[in-house]
């Protein structure tokens, strides 16, 4: 039975097939009521002219602190109120009293200040920071049914992301927009300039162009799972629930490897 607007929900990744998106369905997509946006994506959606009702951030480290600190300010400067599911490592680093969990924070500025002698500042006031727990590269799969649990964390923030809408949605379809894996690229590749690199990709990108696949879809040298095993997983979960996980860029890898079934954007 195809699914009506009312019962899916909709990933945004960063992926270049976005731009292939037509006039219908970014109208369709940008009144959709439940739509989730990762990582840079709100950085550049009027390029789309699609926003996400909510945003999402799941890492911890240099590059994505510098993606939180400029979304941010972005929903500050252009008044949107939108929820923000973080990592709760933000509010407990940023948040609570210095003489809290003393060593932890030494040890989590110590992986912030990684790249270029990172010195991070107060994170900007916002209202809508919502946190969540996640078991980062959890050993074995395992699905959180709310967010007191640790949500599932393997090879990238995929699999975070879609055990956050089936919390927040349990009766909803899912479907994925711009999640590649089989091409670099990202729908806002002019944007990348050596000055302002930083904020836009992380130090995997320039071997992903190289090798024409996502840092998260290649074993890495001393653990051979990729995405594409994890989501494996992930699409039993769906399976078990009687819900369908899909995607809608038949070229992506998820699809030609034959671990999600391709879907129209509409229907």
């Amino acid at each position: 039975m195809a699914a009506t607007m009312m019962d899916t929900v909709y990933i945004f990744g960063t992926g270049r097939s976005l731009l292939a998106l037509d006039a219908e369905e970014r109208a369709y997509l940008d009144a959709h009521p439940r739509t989730l946006g990762m990582n840079r994506y709100y950085l550049h959606y009027e390029r789309l002219g699609i926003l996400p009702r909510m945003l999402f951030l799941s890492d911890f480290n240099y590059y994505a602190d510098l993606i939180l600190r400029r979304c941010i300010e972005r929903l500050q400067r252009l008044g949107h109120a939108l929820p923000y599911y973080v990592s709760e490592t933000y509010p407990q680093f940023y948040r609570t009293p210095a003489w809290r969990h003393p060593v932890r924070k030494r040890r989590l500025r110590r992986q912030l200040m990684q790249q270029h002698g990172y010195r991070p500042e107060p994170l900007p006031a916002y209202d809508h920071l919502v946190p969540f727990p996640v078991s980062n590269e959890a050993p074995r799969f395992h699905w959180a049914r709310d967010l007191s649990q640790p949500l599932y964390h393997r090879r990238g923030s995929l699999t975070v992301a879609i055990n956050l809408v089936n919390i927040l949605h349990p009766g909803c379809d899912v479907k994925l927009l711009g999640i590649d894996l089989s091409d670099a690229g990202y729908f806002y590749d002019e944007m990348i300039t050596d000055s302002n690199r930083d904020l836009w990709v992380d130090d995997k990108y320039d071997r992903s162009v190289r090798e024409g696949r996502h840092a998260n879809a290649r074993p890495k040298r001393h653990d051979d799972f990729t995405l594409c095993d994890a989501m494996r997983a992930v699409r039993g979960e769906f399976d078990r629930q009687g819900r369908r996980l899909l995607c809608c860029n038949p070229r992506s890898l998820l699809v030609t490897d034959g671990i999600l079934d391709d879907a129209p954007v509409i229907g």
